[in-house]
């Protein structure tokens, strides 16, 4: 068998049962889909071959570049939603700082108003509404942190807010 080219199949009777030679049964073992892929793989011709391997492979990179958008797409969906969730939480942090800012600078100035008890009296009702205005954000902040996912995310600029929360429960 020094050529290139087979004149005789391998198995000749199965090539006959499979190419129309009714007198020779296949075996049962033989009905798996491969090994009917072993009988008709060989009788193609290269130009058929070719073309079969150029279909597999196409088909191959639609499957992949079609499995890999629907999965990027989950993950972009994923992370959007993080970045949704993480951008709401600056938010509300940010809201807390000015809140506990302005609590501070009110409570600063009700020491030189304690002999003007009209002042003293505004001063400190504009404390109170302060002091209303951290609660809402603290407790919209404890929602928002129960009610999601944790995320992993909090900038160096946020790290002082311990700080702030003991200051926040002090001043309430």
């Amino acid at each position: 068998m020094t050529g290139l080219k087979r004149t005789q199949p391998i198995l000749p009777h199965l090539h006959d049962q499979a190419f129309g030679n009714p007198q020779v049964s296949i075996p049962l073992h033989l009905h798996s889909p491969q090994s009917r892929l072993r009988l008709w793989l060989p009788n193609l011709t290269v130009g058929r071959k070719i073309a079969l391997g150029y279909g597999i492979a196409l088909g191959i990179a639609i499957l992949g570049t079609t499995i890999g958008i629907v999965v990027g797409d989950r993950y972009q969906g994923q992370a959007q939603e993080k970045q949704e969730r993480a951008q709401r939480e600056i938010n509300l942090l940010y809201r807390l700082q000015a809140s506990v800012l302005q609590a501070r600078t009110h409570q600063q100035q009700l020491i030189p108003l304690v002999k003007q008890p009209t002042l003293f009296q505004q001063e400190y009702n504009a404390l109170l509404k302060q002091a209303g205005e951290i609660r809402l954000n603290w407790v919209e902040l404890k929602i928002l942190r129960r009610n999601s996912a944790r995320v992993n995310f909090m900038p160096k600029k946020f790290r002082h807010f311990a700080d702030l929360q003991k200051y926040a429960r002090n001043v309430l």
